[in-house]
């Protein structure tokens, strides 16, 4: 069981709470009556609840100046369209920072669903779609960076740069995970990266994409 379900293990032997042998999800607390429902992941520990995750990444867009305190009840509504949830209350559960981790929470719960396959293509597919929902129109970028650009160009393109951080474009987290390091050779110093941050393609993606309808629209990935 994952560190979050050894900290749930203690807290229930000091607060005497047990398992309903019944519904495994249902923690009962006897001291106060209460009754939790817990969602188990895949290693067996415990995630936040879809709602967590939801309002995470929307304070995550907020917080990143992707949108603004006036946009959060539209940015909800997207994200409850994508995983197609008719019923919404705001989680009282604390949120998390980080992005890997509430995307990973969000996917979880998709492929729980059946809205999305649970293969690296898929996800990735998916993550995007969810990120999409986040980001502002294509004018919108062109003008902030051609208005940046005006001033210095550097500024435009560190601004850039960021966005695409923040938008999952560029994934940091995955990008951590490459080795780099430099060689002295007769010729000069040289940088030696081994790509790490681009998954390998899922055998199951490529027969998919094998035997799907082909398509002309669009002509290339990086046409649209």
């Amino acid at each position: 069981m994952g560190e979050g379900g050894n900290q749930i293990e203690k807290w229930m032997d000091l607060c005497g709470a047990h398992f309903n042998i019944f519904m495994p999800k249902v923690l009962i607390l006897p001291e106060i009556g209460s009754i939790i429902f817990l969602e188990n992941n895949t290693d067996g520990g415990y995630t936040m609840k879809i709602e967590t995750y939801i309002d995470s990444l929307v304070s995550y867009a907020m917080n990143c100046g992707l949108a603004e305190p006036d946009d959060h009840v539209v940015l909800t509504n997207r994200l409850l369209d994508l995983l197609r949830k008719d019923d919404y209350e705001p989680s009282d559960e604390p949120q998390t920072e980080d992005l890997e981790e509430i995307l990973a929470g969000i996917l979880d719960y998709a492929v729980e669903k059946g809205l999305c396959d649970d293969g690296i293509t898929a996800r990735d597919i998916f993550d995007t779609r969810i990120m999409g929902a986040l980001i502002p129109m294509p004018r919108e970028v062109i003008g902030i960076f051609r208005y940046l650009y005006l001033e210095n160009p550097q500024a435009a393109t560190d601004w850039y740069y960021k966005f695409s951080c923040d938008t999952d474009y560029i994934r940091r987290y995955r990008i951590a995970k490459d080795m780099r390091w430099k060689y002295a050779s007769d010729y000069g110093e040289i940088d030696i990266t081994i790509n790490l941050s681009k998954p390998e393609k899922d055998p199951k993606a490529i027969a998919a994409a094998k035997n799907a309808p082909q398509s002309a629209y669009p002509k290339c990935q990086l046409c649209v």
